[in-house]
């Protein structure tokens, strides 16, 4: 009798369970369920990000973090681009312009950096909108929230700990891919030029977007091609292209015609890009060391996106192939394809001019390529569940053995570094601190292949249960994230320490007059005091410069009777930042005592140095 009784209890109760459940279900499909769990993920990432970059104490990127910051100030109190005292288009605009008021309303460089972090958990959390809308292509509302919220765990979230563009150019980027899958999809007129607007805007948040433009003419030639009816010859299909998206194909045009007539008028064609434009001078690169550094990033996607979401892109795209296609799966299709191989060229080609033992260090630039992780986290979803049955096993082996193999491509000992920890959060296991220097792990190649193989091969067994496969992808994301903000936190913490207790020591002392900083051999006191004081106006160097000519950096000299002589004669200046081992000669304002810096206001006779250091500096002060 009492079991009977209990039995009868628990059914009404598993009953109102089961129809809760569907309510909450129901829910999630309706437009108002939807953007308040879209709503409710930003402000959470939100505030889980300020908390997290509440403890990333300075700046470690220099010189980005330097220039976008002096962007910044300087629209927001002149009212022009400007680094110091060098105007002039240098960095992408659209970051400074956004961070501007923050300057404006008066704010010391203290509080306009915690404003700043505060401002970027914001833009990367807005991020989940597009990347929602790009979902949708392919999956359900309760699908796509998935991915929205599996975007919020990437390790690429953590450029809010730095004053860097990618911050405003992630959102950005992902919303001209929305407008371009949407104009792929429809083509028309109003579409097209959404895509261009959008494209236009994500290129002055960070101009190496720009290549979302052929990327935009090759996903429409793709989709045309793959809507062809057989039998239909090359030169009709691609008509199809161009006439769909006249506006497009037509800009394009014109753009390329306006710039040849530029170049043929002598006029500086690349002069538009500010400091990229160095990459536009710099001709070909090396063949064969382009289509290394091509395998090298296209295998540095395994980690950069996770490797479970990109073994479930090798399978998705064979899925592409063989089931049945709806016009939004050739959309996402082709606009996938297009811009994951642009970007790839385009950062190779990069890489290729510009990383070698002379110049760039060596490295897996992650940080060009993390607006297609979104694209990959889709293809992971897309991938569990119903295609799974209709896809074979073996498809799913060989994706496994892509993945894996990929690694071998990848030279660890070479492009582990120091700039891990900000241009390849992906590749953060397979570092160790040895020295204070981030080098490999020993055997990181066969490390990277087990892990991967390891990975891939449980993806491939559990790949109809939702709940697994996104535990398989969390665990390796969360782990290089927890590598990478421990790092991120450790660097700031130790150019804090070269800063006293106020980092804007010179601002505090209201210098009335210019302030030139001074900077010597070791640089990274000076690079920190530049940011924290935006007293500091001229920029010099003796021995080697630390800034560079973007920021209007200057050589010295030190002449024989002690004056610090620049390209324009006397250096003069009511104060000066410098080494204290430089020994200038005036009155001490302030100090540093950490940094092993003075602020000095010197003498009448202009800035020199004492005679006892001379002869130490003058021969590295006429070296260049």
């Amino acid at each position: 009798m009492t079991a009977n009784s209990s039995s009868v209890t628990k059914a009404p109760r598993l009953h109102e369970r089961l129809r809760l459940d569907r309510a909450r279900q129901a829910a999630l499909t309706t437009s108002t369920g939807i953007a308040l769990s879209l709503v409710g993920i930003a402000v959470l990432s939100t505030l889980v990000r300020i908390a997290l970059v509440s403890r990333v104490k300075g700046p470690t990127v220099f010189s980005d973090e330097l220039g976008y910051q002096r962007l910044a100030y300087s629209l927001g109190h002149f009212g022009h681009l400007g680094l110091f005292n060098h105007r002039g288009l240098s960095y992408s605009p659209l970051y400074p312009v956004l961070l501007a008021p923050i300057y404006a309303l008066g704010a010391s460089a203290p509080t306009a950096y915690e404003w700043t972090k505060v401002v970027n958990a914001l833009l990367m959390s807005l991020s989940i909108f597009p990347i929602y809308k790009i979902a949708r292509f392919v999956l359900t509302p309760r699908s796509s929230l998935l991915v929205a919220g599996l975007a919020t765990v990437t390790p690429l979230m953590f450029y809010t700990s730095f004053t860097m563009s990618e911050n405003l150019a992630y959102p950005l980027c992902l919303v001209a891919i929305w407008a371009m899958l949407a104009a792929i999809r429809t083509p028309s007129l109003r579409n097209d030029a959404l895509m261009l607007g959008s494209i236009a805007v994500a290129s002055a948040a960070r101009v190496q977007l720009v290549v979302l433009v052929p990327a935009a003419l090759t996903a429409a030639l793709i989709a045309s091609a793959i809507e062809r009816n057989r039998g239909e010859g090359a030169t009709r299909w691609v008509k199809t292209a161009v006439t769909r998206h006249w506006l497009l194909f037509g800009t394009v045009a014109a753009g390329l015609v306006l710039a040849g007539l530029s170049a043929v008028a002598g006029q500086g064609v690349f002069s538009v890009l500010g400091r990229y434009a160095v990459v536009g001078r710099a001709g070909l690169p090396d063949a064969r060391e382009f289509v290394d550094l091509l395998m090298r990033h296209l295998a540095g996607l395994v980690f950069g996106v996770g490797i479970v979401p990109f073994a479930a892109a090798l399978v998705a795209a064979y899925a592409f192939t063989r089931l049945r296609r709806r016009p939004e799966h050739v959309a996402f299709a082709s606009v996938a394809v297009s811009v994951t191989v642009w970007l790839l060229l385009e950062v190779a080609w990069d890489a290729a001019l510009f990383d070698s033992p002379t110049a760039d260090v060596p490295r897996i630039h992650e940080r060009f390529l993390i607006y297609v992780v979104p694209l990959f986290l889709v293809a992971l979803v897309a991938s569990i569940g119903s295609w799974s049955s209709r896809v074979p096993g073996r498809v799913y082996a060989a994706a496994a053995v892509v993945t894996a193999a990929l690694a071998v491509v990848i030279p660890f000992h070479t492009v582990i570094n120091d700039t891990v920890s900000v241009d390849s959060f992906g590749l953060e296991p397979f570092g160790r601190i040895e020295h204070g220097r981030l080098v490999a792990i020993p055997h990181a190649t066969l490390y990277a292949m087990f892990l991967a193989a390891t990975v891939t091969l449980l993806y491939a067994h559990v790949r109809d249960r939702t709940r697994t496969v996104v535990l398989a992808l969390l665990v390796p994301l969360l782990f290089a994230g927890g590598l990478a903000r421990v790092r991120i936190e450790g660097a700031s913490i130790d150019g804090r320490s070269e800063l006293p207790a106020h980092v804007d020591w010179v601002d505090r002392t209201m210098p009335l007059g210019d302030v030139v900083l001074v900077t010597a051999r070791q640089a990274t006191p000076e690079l920190q005091t530049a940011y924290s004081n935006l007293s500091v106006k001229r920029l010099y160097y003796l021995c080697r410069p630390a800034f560079g000519a973007d920021f209007g950096e200057q050589p010295l000299r030190i002449s024989r009777s002690g004056r610090l002589v620049g390209p324009r004669g006397a250096l003069e200046a009511e104060y000066v930042v410098a080494p204290k081992a430089l020994h200038l000669v005036g009155r001490v304002v302030a100090r540093n005592p950490k940094g092993h810096e003075v602020l000095v206001a010197p003498t009448d006779a202009g800035v020199s140095v004492a005679a006892s250091t001379r002869g130490r500096l003058m021969n590295c002060g006429r070296r260049r």
